[in-house]
Protein backbone atom coordinates (compact mmCIF):
# COMPACT_ATOMS: atom_id res chain seq x y z
CA UNK A 1 0.00 0.00 0.00
CA UNK A 2 1.59 3.23 -1.17
CA UNK A 3 0.57 6.01 1.18
CA UNK A 4 3.05 8.46 -0.33
CA UNK A 5 1.55 9.43 -3.70
CA UNK A 6 4.46 11.66 -4.67
CA UNK A 7 7.11 9.00 -4.01
CA UNK A 8 8.75 6.87 -6.70
CA UNK A 9 11.13 7.26 -9.60
CA UNK A 10 10.51 9.61 -12.51
CA UNK A 11 9.71 6.61 -14.71
CA UNK A 12 7.18 5.28 -12.20
CA UNK A 13 5.49 8.68 -11.82
CA UNK A 14 5.29 9.08 -15.61
CA UNK A 15 3.67 5.66 -15.93
CA UNK A 16 1.16 6.44 -13.18
CA UNK A 17 0.42 9.83 -14.78
CA UNK A 18 -0.39 8.08 -18.06
CA UNK A 19 -2.71 5.73 -16.16
CA UNK A 20 -4.45 8.73 -14.61
CA UNK A 21 -4.86 10.36 -18.04
CA UNK A 22 -6.54 7.20 -19.31
CA UNK A 23 -8.81 7.01 -16.25
CA UNK A 24 -9.89 10.62 -16.75
CA UNK A 25 -10.71 9.98 -20.41
CA UNK A 26 -12.90 7.03 -19.46
CA UNK A 27 -14.50 8.97 -16.63
CA UNK A 28 -15.41 11.97 -18.78
CA UNK A 29 -16.79 9.79 -21.57
CA UNK A 30 -19.15 7.86 -19.27
CA UNK A 31 -20.86 10.68 -17.39
CA UNK A 32 -24.62 10.49 -17.16
CA UNK A 33 -27.31 13.01 -16.24
CA UNK A 34 -25.95 13.85 -12.77
CA UNK A 35 -23.82 16.94 -13.47
CA UNK A 36 -23.63 17.88 -9.79
CA UNK A 37 -21.48 14.78 -9.25
CA UNK A 38 -19.12 15.44 -12.14
CA UNK A 39 -16.48 17.70 -10.52
CA UNK A 40 -16.01 15.77 -7.26
CA UNK A 41 -13.30 13.33 -8.31
CA UNK A 42 -11.41 15.80 -10.51
CA UNK A 43 -11.51 18.37 -7.70
CA UNK A 44 -10.00 15.84 -5.32
CA UNK A 45 -7.29 14.97 -7.85
CA UNK A 46 -6.38 18.64 -8.24
CA UNK A 47 -6.33 19.26 -4.49
CA UNK A 48 -4.45 16.11 -3.50
CA UNK A 49 -2.07 15.68 -6.43
CA UNK A 50 -2.59 11.93 -6.07
CA UNK A 51 -1.68 9.47 -8.79
CA UNK A 52 -3.04 5.96 -9.27
CA UNK A 53 -1.07 3.07 -7.77
CA UNK A 54 1.51 1.40 -9.98
CA UNK A 55 -0.76 -1.44 -11.01
CA UNK A 56 2.18 -3.42 -12.39
CA UNK A 57 3.41 -3.79 -8.82
CA UNK A 58 0.05 -4.86 -7.39
CA UNK A 59 -0.75 -8.58 -7.54
CA UNK A 60 -3.68 -9.64 -9.70
CA UNK A 61 -6.18 -11.56 -7.56
CA UNK A 62 -9.03 -13.06 -9.58
CA UNK A 63 -10.80 -14.61 -6.60
CA UNK A 64 -11.53 -13.09 -3.23
CA UNK A 65 -8.41 -12.07 -1.29
CA UNK A 66 -7.74 -14.13 1.83
CA UNK A 67 -9.13 -12.12 4.73
CA UNK A 68 -7.06 -14.14 7.22
CA UNK A 69 -3.71 -13.63 5.45
CA UNK A 70 -1.51 -11.26 7.45
CA UNK A 71 0.62 -8.64 5.74
CA UNK A 72 3.75 -10.69 6.47
CA UNK A 73 2.33 -13.63 4.53
CA UNK A 74 1.41 -15.81 7.48
CA UNK A 75 -2.18 -16.80 8.19
CA UNK A 76 -4.33 -16.22 11.26
CA UNK A 77 -4.65 -19.57 13.00
CA UNK A 78 -6.21 -18.66 16.34
CA UNK A 79 -8.70 -16.15 17.79
CA UNK A 80 -5.83 -14.51 19.66
CA UNK A 81 -4.19 -13.53 16.35
CA UNK A 82 -7.33 -11.92 14.94
CA UNK A 83 -6.88 -8.45 16.55
CA UNK A 84 -3.58 -8.03 14.68
CA UNK A 85 -5.20 -8.87 11.36
CA UNK A 86 -8.22 -6.72 12.20
CA UNK A 87 -5.94 -3.70 12.70
CA UNK A 88 -4.32 -4.35 9.30
CA UNK A 89 -7.71 -4.51 7.59
CA UNK A 90 -8.85 -1.31 9.28
CA UNK A 91 -5.79 0.52 7.97
CA UNK A 92 -6.28 -0.93 4.48
CA UNK A 93 -9.91 0.18 4.32
CA UNK A 94 -9.15 3.54 5.90
CA UNK A 95 -6.65 4.32 3.17
CA UNK A 96 -8.51 3.03 0.12
CA UNK A 97 -12.26 2.87 0.77
CA UNK A 98 -13.46 4.66 3.91
CA UNK A 99 -11.07 7.54 4.49
CA UNK A 100 -9.84 8.75 7.86
CA UNK A 101 -12.49 9.25 10.54
CA UNK A 102 -12.24 11.33 13.74
CA UNK A 103 -11.66 9.74 17.13
CA UNK A 104 -14.35 9.73 19.79
CA UNK A 105 -15.04 13.35 20.85
CA UNK A 106 -13.58 14.67 24.06
CA UNK A 107 -17.05 14.95 25.53
CA UNK A 108 -20.75 15.02 24.76
CA UNK A 109 -23.64 17.16 25.98
CA UNK A 110 -27.25 15.96 25.75
CA UNK A 111 -30.33 18.18 26.06
CA UNK A 112 -33.81 16.65 26.25
CA UNK A 113 -36.09 18.69 24.01
CA UNK A 114 -39.35 16.84 24.55
CA UNK A 115 -40.83 13.70 26.09
CA UNK A 116 -44.03 12.64 24.34
CA UNK A 117 -46.24 9.68 25.32
CA UNK A 118 -47.27 7.90 22.11
CA UNK A 119 -50.35 5.72 22.54
CA UNK A 120 -50.23 4.39 18.99
CA UNK A 121 -46.66 3.11 19.31
CA UNK A 122 -47.05 2.27 23.03
CA UNK A 123 -43.88 4.07 24.00
CA UNK A 124 -42.46 7.38 25.14
CA UNK A 125 -40.78 9.38 22.38
CA UNK A 126 -37.86 11.37 23.74
CA UNK A 127 -36.38 14.01 21.43
CA UNK A 128 -32.77 14.96 22.09
CA UNK A 129 -30.10 17.40 20.98
CA UNK A 130 -26.57 15.98 21.20
CA UNK A 131 -23.61 18.33 20.89
CA UNK A 132 -19.93 17.45 21.06
CA UNK A 133 -16.48 18.78 20.28
CA UNK A 134 -12.99 17.38 19.71
CA UNK A 135 -11.77 18.18 23.25
CA UNK A 136 -13.14 18.51 26.77
CA UNK A 137 -12.03 22.15 26.77
CA UNK A 138 -14.10 22.86 23.67
CA UNK A 139 -17.16 21.17 25.20
CA UNK A 140 -17.23 23.83 27.90
CA UNK A 141 -17.67 26.51 25.22
CA UNK A 142 -20.71 24.96 23.55
CA UNK A 143 -23.66 27.33 23.71
CA UNK A 144 -27.20 26.50 24.68
CA UNK A 145 -29.38 24.76 22.14
CA UNK A 146 -30.47 25.88 19.55
CA UNK A 147 -27.68 28.49 19.42
CA UNK A 148 -24.95 25.92 18.73
CA UNK A 149 -22.18 27.01 16.37
CA UNK A 150 -22.23 24.01 14.03
CA UNK A 151 -18.94 25.05 12.41
CA UNK A 152 -17.13 24.69 15.75
CA UNK A 153 -19.18 21.98 17.45
CA UNK A 154 -20.90 18.83 16.28
CA UNK A 155 -24.68 18.86 16.62
CA UNK A 156 -27.08 15.97 16.20
CA UNK A 157 -30.79 15.63 16.82
CA UNK A 158 -31.89 12.18 17.92
CA UNK A 159 -35.08 10.52 19.03
CA UNK A 160 -35.60 7.56 21.36
CA UNK A 161 -38.64 5.32 21.43
CA UNK A 162 -38.68 3.86 24.93
CA UNK A 163 -41.05 0.96 25.73
CA UNK A 164 -42.89 0.76 29.07
CA UNK A 165 -40.92 -0.62 31.99
CA UNK A 166 -37.68 -0.06 33.85
CA UNK A 167 -35.31 -2.01 31.63
CA UNK A 168 -32.50 -2.37 31.00
CA UNK A 169 -33.57 -2.75 27.39
CA UNK A 170 -31.64 -3.76 24.28
CA UNK A 171 -31.31 -0.99 21.70
CA UNK A 172 -31.65 -0.79 17.94
CA UNK A 173 -30.14 2.28 16.25
CA UNK A 174 -31.73 3.11 12.90
CA UNK A 175 -31.03 6.06 10.59
CA UNK A 176 -33.61 8.81 10.36
CA UNK A 177 -35.13 11.35 12.71
CA UNK A 178 -38.68 12.25 11.69
CA UNK A 179 -40.47 9.26 13.23
CA UNK A 180 -37.48 7.13 12.19
CA UNK A 181 -38.19 7.51 8.46
CA UNK A 182 -36.96 5.86 6.26
CA UNK A 183 -36.45 2.98 8.74
CA UNK A 184 -39.88 3.06 10.36
CA UNK A 185 -40.94 -0.58 9.68
CA UNK A 186 -37.75 -1.94 11.24
CA UNK A 187 -38.05 0.52 14.13
CA UNK A 188 -41.65 -0.44 14.90
CA UNK A 189 -40.82 -4.14 14.80
CA UNK A 190 -37.94 -3.69 17.25
CA UNK A 191 -40.04 -1.55 19.58
CA UNK A 192 -42.81 -4.18 19.66
CA UNK A 193 -40.21 -6.73 20.76
CA UNK A 194 -39.05 -4.67 23.70
CA UNK A 195 -36.19 -2.66 22.23
CA UNK A 196 -35.40 0.99 22.75
CA UNK A 197 -35.17 2.45 19.25
CA UNK A 198 -32.81 5.34 18.52
CA UNK A 199 -32.95 7.42 15.34
CA UNK A 200 -30.81 10.39 14.31
CA UNK A 201 -30.71 13.14 11.70
CA UNK A 202 -28.63 12.08 8.68
CA UNK A 203 -28.13 15.59 7.29
CA UNK A 204 -26.76 16.83 10.61
CA UNK A 205 -24.56 13.75 10.81
CA UNK A 206 -22.88 14.57 7.49
CA UNK A 207 -22.57 18.24 8.48
CA UNK A 208 -20.26 17.20 11.33
CA UNK A 209 -17.43 17.12 8.79
CA UNK A 210 -17.21 20.92 9.08
CA UNK A 211 -16.03 20.49 12.68
CA UNK A 212 -13.34 17.99 11.64
CA UNK A 213 -11.86 19.37 8.39
CA UNK A 214 -8.69 17.28 8.68
CA UNK A 215 -10.57 14.01 8.17
CA UNK A 216 -11.50 12.78 4.70
CA UNK A 217 -13.92 9.94 5.39
CA UNK A 218 -16.86 9.41 3.07
CA UNK A 219 -20.51 10.23 3.74
CA UNK A 220 -21.40 6.73 4.92
CA UNK A 221 -18.63 6.86 7.52
CA UNK A 222 -19.87 10.22 8.81
CA UNK A 223 -23.30 8.68 9.27
CA UNK A 224 -21.74 5.71 11.06
CA UNK A 225 -19.63 8.03 13.19
CA UNK A 226 -22.77 9.94 14.21
CA UNK A 227 -24.46 6.67 15.15
CA UNK A 228 -21.52 6.06 17.49
CA UNK A 229 -22.23 9.41 19.16
CA UNK A 230 -25.69 8.04 19.90
CA UNK A 231 -23.96 5.02 21.46
CA UNK A 232 -21.94 7.41 23.65
CA UNK A 233 -25.20 8.79 25.01
CA UNK A 234 -27.06 5.49 25.23
CA UNK A 235 -24.32 3.94 27.35
CA UNK A 236 -24.96 6.62 29.98
CA UNK A 237 -28.61 5.58 30.50
CA UNK A 238 -29.73 3.16 33.22
CA UNK A 239 -32.54 1.92 30.97
CA UNK A 240 -30.06 0.72 28.33
CA UNK A 241 -28.25 -2.62 28.32
CA UNK A 242 -24.88 -1.51 26.87
CA UNK A 243 -24.01 -5.08 25.91
CA UNK A 244 -27.01 -5.29 23.58
CA UNK A 245 -26.82 -2.36 21.17
CA UNK A 246 -27.50 -3.15 17.51
CA UNK A 247 -27.61 -1.00 14.38
CA UNK A 248 -29.77 -1.63 11.31
CA UNK A 249 -30.71 -0.19 7.95
CA UNK A 250 -31.66 -0.79 4.32
CA UNK A 251 -29.75 -0.10 1.08
CA UNK A 252 -27.20 2.71 1.62
CA UNK A 253 -28.32 2.82 5.26
CA UNK A 254 -27.51 -0.87 5.39
CA UNK A 255 -24.03 0.03 4.19
CA UNK A 256 -23.86 2.57 7.01
CA UNK A 257 -24.93 -0.08 9.53
CA UNK A 258 -22.17 -2.45 8.45
CA UNK A 259 -19.57 0.33 8.62
CA UNK A 260 -20.78 1.45 12.05
CA UNK A 261 -20.47 -2.06 13.49
CA UNK A 262 -17.10 -2.51 11.80
CA UNK A 263 -15.65 0.65 13.36
CA UNK A 264 -17.37 0.63 16.77
CA UNK A 265 -16.83 -2.56 18.77
CA UNK A 266 -19.49 -1.51 21.29
CA UNK A 267 -22.07 -2.46 18.66
CA UNK A 268 -23.08 -6.04 19.42
CA UNK A 269 -24.91 -6.73 16.14
CA UNK A 270 -25.50 -5.28 12.68
CA UNK A 271 -28.63 -5.87 10.59
CA UNK A 272 -28.42 -4.79 6.96
CA UNK A 273 -30.69 -5.45 4.00
CA UNK A 274 -29.92 -4.99 0.29
CA UNK A 275 -26.64 -3.22 0.94
CA UNK A 276 -25.42 -3.31 -2.65
CA UNK A 277 -21.81 -3.76 -3.67
CA UNK A 278 -18.85 -3.31 -1.39
CA UNK A 279 -20.58 -4.15 1.87
CA UNK A 280 -22.66 -7.29 1.37
CA UNK A 281 -22.02 -11.02 1.35
CA UNK A 282 -23.01 -11.47 -2.29
CA UNK A 283 -21.69 -8.25 -3.83
CA UNK A 284 -17.88 -8.15 -3.86
CA UNK A 285 -16.51 -5.57 -6.25
CA UNK A 286 -14.73 -8.25 -8.28
CA UNK A 287 -17.89 -10.10 -9.19
CA UNK A 288 -20.22 -7.20 -10.00
CA UNK A 289 -21.27 -6.53 -13.59
CA UNK A 290 -23.69 -4.15 -15.26
CA UNK A 291 -25.42 -6.78 -17.44
CA UNK A 292 -28.27 -7.12 -14.93
CA UNK A 293 -28.01 -3.61 -13.47
CA UNK A 294 -25.44 -4.39 -10.80
CA UNK A 295 -23.74 -1.66 -8.78
CA UNK A 296 -20.21 -1.95 -10.14
CA UNK A 297 -17.26 -0.05 -8.74
CA UNK A 298 -17.28 2.11 -11.88
CA UNK A 299 -20.96 2.99 -11.48
CA UNK A 300 -20.79 3.47 -7.72
CA UNK A 301 -17.78 5.80 -7.75
CA UNK A 302 -19.19 7.79 -10.69
CA UNK A 303 -22.80 8.17 -9.58
CA UNK A 304 -22.26 8.23 -5.81
CA UNK A 305 -18.69 9.49 -5.27
CA UNK A 306 -19.43 10.36 -1.64
CA UNK A 307 -20.00 6.69 -0.74
CA UNK A 308 -16.32 5.77 -1.06
CA UNK A 309 -12.99 7.50 -0.71
CA UNK A 310 -11.89 8.97 -4.08
CA UNK A 311 -8.98 6.49 -4.25
CA UNK A 312 -11.46 3.71 -4.98
CA UNK A 313 -12.07 5.29 -8.41
CA UNK A 314 -8.54 4.29 -9.43
CA UNK A 315 -9.60 0.63 -9.35
CA UNK A 316 -12.65 0.95 -11.63
CA UNK A 317 -12.03 -1.66 -14.33
CA UNK A 318 -9.11 -3.04 -12.33
CA UNK A 319 -11.02 -4.66 -9.50
CA UNK A 320 -8.67 -7.65 -9.66
CA UNK A 321 -5.93 -5.34 -8.35
CA UNK A 322 -7.83 -4.42 -5.18
CA UNK A 323 -5.97 -5.80 -2.15
CA UNK A 324 -9.33 -6.40 -0.42
CA UNK A 325 -13.02 -6.76 -1.17
CA UNK A 326 -16.42 -6.49 0.52
CA UNK A 327 -15.82 -9.44 2.85
CA UNK A 328 -12.97 -7.55 4.54
CA UNK A 329 -15.42 -4.94 5.83
CA UNK A 330 -17.79 -7.65 7.05
CA UNK A 331 -14.94 -9.49 8.77
CA UNK A 332 -14.24 -6.47 10.98
CA UNK A 333 -17.50 -7.20 12.81
CA UNK A 334 -16.28 -10.64 13.94
CA UNK A 335 -16.82 -12.18 16.43
CA UNK A 336 -19.99 -10.14 16.91
CA UNK A 337 -23.31 -10.84 15.18
CA UNK A 338 -24.11 -9.86 11.59
CA UNK A 339 -27.34 -10.42 9.65
CA UNK A 340 -27.47 -9.49 5.96
CA UNK A 341 -30.54 -10.06 3.81
CA UNK A 342 -30.73 -9.87 0.03
CA UNK A 343 -33.54 -10.13 -2.52
CA UNK A 344 -33.64 -12.05 -5.78
CA UNK A 345 -35.39 -9.07 -7.40
CA UNK A 346 -32.87 -6.45 -6.34
CA UNK A 347 -30.96 -5.56 -9.54
CA UNK A 348 -28.41 -3.41 -7.70
CA UNK A 349 -27.16 -6.46 -5.83
CA UNK A 350 -27.14 -8.43 -9.10
CA UNK A 351 -28.44 -11.69 -7.59
CA UNK A 352 -28.41 -13.39 -10.99
CA UNK A 353 -24.95 -12.18 -12.03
Amino acid sequence: MNQHPHAGSLHERLKRSCTLHHLLEVYRSSLDDKPHDVPIWEHWLAQSGELPPDFDHLPSIAGLPDVLRLADGTRVSSPEEWPKRRAEILELLRYYQLGAWPPQPGGLRAVELASIPDEALVCTRVQLALSFAPTHEAIARIGDWPDVDTFRFGYLQAELWIPPGDGPFPVLIVPGYERMAPSKPLAELALARGYIVCGFDLAQAFACRAVYPDYDCNQLVWWAWAASRCVDYLCSLDKVDPAKIAVGGHSRLGKMSVICAALDERISAAIASHTGSGSGMTEPWRYMGEKYGGETLEASTRLFPYWNHPRMRFFAGRENKLPFDAHFLLALIAPRALLITEGDRDPVGEPWG
